[in-house]
């Protein structure tokens, strides 16, 4: 006859088995870039609440594939979970995202068919990859002065970089807002193109 302790266990453990199959475990080969892998598997780690720096470090090593698997199998056994993640990241890090980001963002421009609010966000997106380990107050007056260089609409953007904005979004409204000016001033007349304009 089992003790009621030992059922409890045995309930428990079935529990966690359950839990591990909920969720795939993601495969890492070191190609893709260790962020995402790494943030996924962190949730994962806990929501199957995984404490075993044992259990951890055999986790992220069954994830690992390709190169990544090859690498991890060079290093020693008792580097330890929180060693191993150091070093794949360290080694795996794709460090060229941020200089390509940083220098994309130097020639945006506008496209014809691109609404203002459009490229803002992909200069957005370009200062956050290219400028990843700076305060957001950095970050911002990047973006900002990427963005008004960036637009089609040189006069309407000299008026709100006179302004000096400090964020890409407040940028976006006074540009808007100097567009409807220049409608209002010179009608039809004035350089814009207003089907995809805002």
């Amino acid at each position: 006859m089992y003790s009621a302790d030992s059922s409890d266990e045995e309930q428990r453990q079935r529990r966690r088995s359950r839990s591990h199959q909920r969720h795939k475990m993601p495969t890492y080969s070191g190609k893709e870039r260790w962020e995402p892998f790494a943030l996924k598997f962190e949730r994962i780690m806990k929501d199957n609440r995984w404490s075993n720096r044992k259990t951890d470090y055999a986790a992220v090593c069954y994830c690992l594939v390709g190169d990544a698997l090859e690498y991890a199998d060079e290093l020693p056994r008792t580097l330890g979970f929180t060693k191993l993640k150091n070093k794949l990241k360290e080694r795996f890090n794709d460090k060229d995202v941020t200089l390509v980001a940083r220098r994309e963002q130097h020639c945006e421009k506008q496209e014809e068919i691109e609404t203002l609010a459009e490229v803002a966000l992909r200069i957005q997106t370009l200062s956050g990859d290219g400028f990843a380990h700076a305060d957001n107050t950095t970050k911002n007056q990047v973006a900002t002065e990427a963005f008004l260089k960036g637009c089609r609409e040189k006069m309407a953007a000299q008026r709100p970089m006179e302004r000096n904005p400090k964020t890409v979004h407040k940028a976006l409204k006074y540009i808007k807002a100097s567009v409807a000016n220049q409608r209002a001033l010179f009608g039809s007349r004035a350089p814009h193109n207003p089907s995809r304009q805002v």
